[in-house]
């Protein structure tokens, strides 16, 4: 017969341990509100502007077909404000037709040096590497910026981030965020990088955790180089973390630029987006498991039940009462984060429309994580994989 002050005694113990986990969430919740309001969408570092020369930059695009918002995209890398960068666009297939778009916009734009590299090479099993490859060796300047097909920017982006670009920084990468664009499942992503993943990625930056989307980074390209060339991480499909690794493991740093990465794909539905969620989840099992099978605790609903108890257990409070009062701080917490993720605070969503957003997020994050927690195959832009526990993974 178990002994009850023993089981009163772990039962102490396991409250108190939530109840350090609760606080601990809380702080991330502070820290990405703090910072976000001192960091995002403030001006291009004033000392970087009045240098007289600044590092050229070389825009590694990889492009594959042709979406309704691909062209204006496109077009605002041309408008760049920047004194010496060149484009660089990377197309797998010979007859797609984002090569007549291409060829359009160097007609509209002559004075902006770009080229235009079809076929890739394969190098490994990574499609965005693969596709990558020509117009990496191609580059003729020291940083690199490798930026997404539906990636839109503003004419000081490039500025803003290559003023980040110091001898202790070896990456300059952008928070993704979501343009304004018209449907639920649009708002359903803005939700989600405005809450859940801008206060985690905010947070882990300040923390010094590493974490790092490649979807829009500035790289030196000696790092990449002295690592092995960008073809060393073809192995892996999550290849900006390992890329950001390699960047830490050499003694520098990743910086966060002050603008978000404005992710302005035209197609976009729920199940699309389920799909990435699920893919993302994937890929953080099989690299960092330990963490990654924590993530649903971290989340407002399961981590409000767990806390309920152990509030109840501790300071006798009303379990009910309890996960009220935990449920909106929570949501006022993300709203005011979606706030500050928007430039200057602006916002075309009303409170409404961003409750039910919330909701849904916050309820099908849990099926994301099961789903993609129990497969190892992927389906990963062009091709299907087998994922290896490190990350590493073979194709199908």
């Amino acid at each position: 017969m178990a002994d009850p002050m023993m089981s009163v005694g772990v039962a102490d113990v396991v409250a108190a341990l939530v109840l350090g986990c609760f606080c601990l969430i809380w702080f991330t919740h502070i820290i990405a509100l703090i910072y976000g309001r001192y960091k995002l969408h403030r001006p291009p570092p004033p000392a970087f502007l009045m240098k007289t020369e600044v590092p050229g930059v070389s825009i590694l695009k990889p492009l594959t077909g042709v979406d309704p918002n691909l062209r204006s995209n496109l077009e605002t890398f041309f408008k760049l404000d920047y004194p010496q960068f060149e484009i660089l666009f990377c197309v797998q297939d010979n007859g797609d037709p984002v090569l007549d778009l291409l060829q359009q916009l160097k007609k509209e734009f002559p004075s902006v040096p770009c080229q235009i590299f079809v076929g890739g090479e394969r190098v490994g099993i990574n499609p965005k590497i693969n596709n990558l490859m020509p117009g990496y060796r191609a580059s003729q300047f020291p940083l690199i910026w490798v930026c997404d097909s539906g990636i839109r920017v503003s004419r000081d982006t490039l500025t803003d981030m290559a003023g980040h670009m110091t001898d202790n920084i070896g990456v300059v990468h952008q928070m993704p965020y979501v343009c304004d664009r018209k449907g639920f499942s649009s708002l359903l992503e803005k939700v989600y990088f405005g809450t859940a993943h801008a206060r985690m990625y905010i947070s882990a930056n300040v923390l010094g955790i590493l974490c790092v989307t490649g979807m829009s980074s500035l790289w030196s390209k000696k790092v990449i180089d002295d690592a092995g060339g960008l073809e060393v991480f073809s192995q892996y499909l999550a290849e900006d973390y390992f890329m950001a690794k390699a960047v830490v493991d050499r003694g520098l740093k990743a910086s966060m630029s002050n603008q978000v990465a404005q992710q302005n794909c035209g197609t976009y539905s729920i199940r699309a987006f389920s799909s990435r969620m699920s893919r993302w989840t994937q890929l953080r099992v099989t690299m960092i498991p330990f963490l990654a099978m924590w993530e649903p605790m971290t989340e407002c609903f399961l981590l409000g039940l767990i806390c309920s108890w152990a509030f109840n257990h501790l300071f006798i409070w009303d379990p009910v009462t309890f996960f009220i009062f935990h449920i909106t701080a929570w949501m006022i917490s993300d709203y005011l984060q979606f706030r500050t993720c928007q430039m200057m605070g602006a916002s075309s969503v009303n409170k409404f429309e961003f409750l039910i957003a919330w909701l849904l997020r916050e309820t099908l994050t849990y099926w994301w994580f099961l789903r993609g927690a129990t497969s190892r195959s992927i389906k990963w832009k062009t091709g299907k994989f087998r994922l290896r526990c490190g990350g590493t993974a073979e194709e199908v």
